[in-house]
């Protein structure tokens, strides 16, 4: 009995155990197509090259484009990592994904050779029987990603005289690490490696069913006339992206965005990497460019010293001012804003290498129709696989609008859950009375690597905060795109239990916006015949009542197909909609033998 009763303990905290962990937010890894990213590289035929090299990955987009140092490059990723902590802007990730971001073996867990990155031939052969010959890197675990285990390992491979491939430096997981500092391993060649086909190799080992057991290298040099200690470099180097203009927020809506800009906007902030022992001044520019008409629209700074002065090996954030929004007094529907932040470093070419390539970094922030906290890229697939769960991510808007539609991004992942069914989630309170304010709009998910538009029955007016996302129905994993780059993971929510739960067990930013009022699917773009808001009407959106700021002499009330509905002849300042059915409406508006166009949204009642 005693043995039954253990069996039937043991049977049931298993079953916990296993209800437990499936009932958490989780993560997987994406399959990719082929086709996706064209701009991978694997040369066929390998190249002679000579010293000096050096690489510090900060001139590539995703993956290595064509480059003379590499002949077989295809299964890296390069990647721009959120508060880099490395030497330079960009680092190569090595995981358990090729560069099309597919797993090399999605339905295993087994452990074995994954990314690989080797060099074209490097002709050593004139520095045969010296002693100044030495290989350079800067390596760490990937912080952003799930650490290696014990049995995972990254290792350097040199190619021998006798065409064989010798391991000369190798770390295993689990190692203790300081995730903060990337450490700089220098190895001198022997007179075995110099030789006229030399190259050298990374690789890494680790689960190959998606992006972990990640390792990040960048920084190599390899050079003659060098000394063990020869680790500082007269190079100082941006080390991500000019980020934070507005906020947490990588896309607002323009209607949001032009009732009240300084909410939004943040000073825009780099990092920035001193790889040199010496104090330098250092200068910094910020211009902002709009990206649809390819020009300069404000330059925010321009040759500002950083101040106090830079010390030796220091790394700091630089931060520049905020946009200026009178530079977009012309708003239109979408805006797109690119960020250019460069310095002035004092870096130039020695040695035939250019270390100004690391001096400039980029960004694309947009004002369009949705808020947004994700870069449009996913990296994991994240949800949960509970009948009757809910996944949702909040937003707190600044000023009343009206939400028309939900934008997911279907992540393909192994197996698929293409077909099945979702109820589109938007509530206003995350408790006992919370109320889906969609009421029953059913889709079918698209499995496509892409961002799906899901149009609302009816349009709704929303203020304050919301929680958007779905609820599924049924025990199997239901996926959405988790962008790692942007770490928004306090606005995550979830319910698996009848219990709603902030996510505190992944980090990044669910892909899932709102799409408000400003579409061509409601509402034909109609300006008014003037621009200097003479005659207001408010609110706008409205549940019935509209209110305006003149006494006018009557009013028309159009349907968008161009019917009059019904009209007003004598002096108001109110105008009733009750009795119209949620929708949009144009109002012509009658004061003083003029006529005015108003474009009206009626909506259930405001929250």
């Amino acid at each position: 009995m005693i043995y039954l009763n253990y069996i039937f303990f043991i049977s049931t905290l298993c079953f916990f155990v296993k209800f437990n962990s499936y009932s958490q937010l989780i993560i997987k890894p994406i399959f990719h197509n082929h086709l996706e990213k064209k701009n991978g590289y694997d040369n066929e035929e390998i190249d002679t090259i000579n010293l000096p090299i050096f690489e510090d990955f900060s001139r590539y987009s995703d993956s290595i484009s064509q480059s003379y140092i590499w002949s077989s490059t295809k299964s890296i990723q390069i990647r721009d990592l959120p508060d880099n902590i490395a030497p330079t802007l960009k680092v190569a990730v090595f995981d358990g994904i090729d560069q099309y971001g597919n797993p090399y073996n999605e339905s295993s867990q087994f452990v074995g050779l994954a990314d690989s990155l080797t060099s074209n031939i490097i002709n050593l052969e004139n520095y045969s029987g010296s002693q100044t010959v030495y290989f350079s890197f800067f390596w760490n675990i990937n912080k952003y990603s799930e650490y290696p285990d014990e049995d995972d390992s990254i290792r350097l491979q040199f190619l021998g005289i006798n065409n064989n491939w010798e391991t000369v430096w190798k770390v295993n997981g689990k190692t203790s690490v300081d995730f903060e500092i990337f450490d700089q391993e220098i190895i001198n060649l022997n007179t075995k490696f110099l030789h006229s086909n030399f190259r050298f190799r990374f690789q890494n080992f680790g689960k190959l069913n998606g992006p972990f057991d990640s390792w990040t290298i960048d920084y190599i040099y390899l050079n003659k006339d060098r000394e063990l200690n020869d680790t500082i470099y007269i190079d100082r180097s941006l080390t991500y992206k000019p980020k934070n203009i507005f906020g947490d927020f990588t896309s607002i809506p323009i209607e949001q965005f032009t009732s009240e800009p300084n909410s939004f906007l943040d000073t825009i902030h780099v990092g920035f990497n001193n790889l040199n022992n010496q104090i330098q001044p250092i200068e910094y520019n910020c211009i902002v460019y709009d990206e649809i008409k390819k020009e300069p629209v404000d330059t925010i700074s321009w040759k500002v010293p950083v101040n106090p002065i830079i010390q030796g090996f220091e790394k700091r954030i630089i931060k520049s001012s905020t946009i200026k929004t009178e530079k977009f007094i012309d708003y239109k529907d979408s805006i797109v804003i690119k960020i250019k932040f460069f310095i002035n470093s004092g870096d130039t070419i020695i040695n035939n290498i250019d270390y100004r390539i690391n001096d400039t970094s980029e960004s694309i922030y947009k004002i369009k129709d949705y808020y947004s906290y994700d870069d449009g890229k996913a990296d994991y697939a994240a949800g949960i696989n509970q009948q009757e769960g809910e996944v949702v991510v909040m937003y707190i808007l600044n000023r009343a609008d009206t939400i028309t539609h939900l934008e997911m991004y279907w992540p393909k992942i192994y197996p698929n859950s293409q077909g099945k069914k979702i109820t589109l989630l938007l509530y206003k309170k995350l408790n006992d009375d919370r109320i889906n304010l969609i009421g029953n709009n059913s889709v079918d998910i698209l499995i496509n690597n892409s961002f799906n538009s899901y149009k609302l029955n009816s349009p709704i007016i929303v203020s304050d905060t919301i929680y958007i996302g779905f609820k599924q129905f049924s025990n199997e994993f239901i996926p959405i795109g988790l962008d790692k780059n942007h770490n928004n993971s306090d606005k995550i929510y979830f319910n698996t239990n009848g219990i709603w739960e902030q996510n505190n067990l992944i980090n990044g930013s669910l892909m899932i916006r709102p799409r408000f009022s400003k579409v061509t699917e409601y509402l034909t773009l109609i300006e008014d015949n003037f621009k200097k808001d003479f005659i207001r009407i408010y609110p706008n959106p409205t549940d019935g009542i509209i209110k305006l700021n003149k006494e006018i002499d009557g009013y028309l009330v159009y349907s968008m197909q161009g019917k009059i509905l019904f009209s007003h002849s004598h002096k108001t300042n109110t105008i009733n909609l009750k009795n119209l059915k949620n929708g949009m409406y144009l109002i012509v508006l009658k004061y003083k033998n003029e006529s005015y166009l108003k474009r009206v949204i009626k909506s259930q009642k405001l929250f």
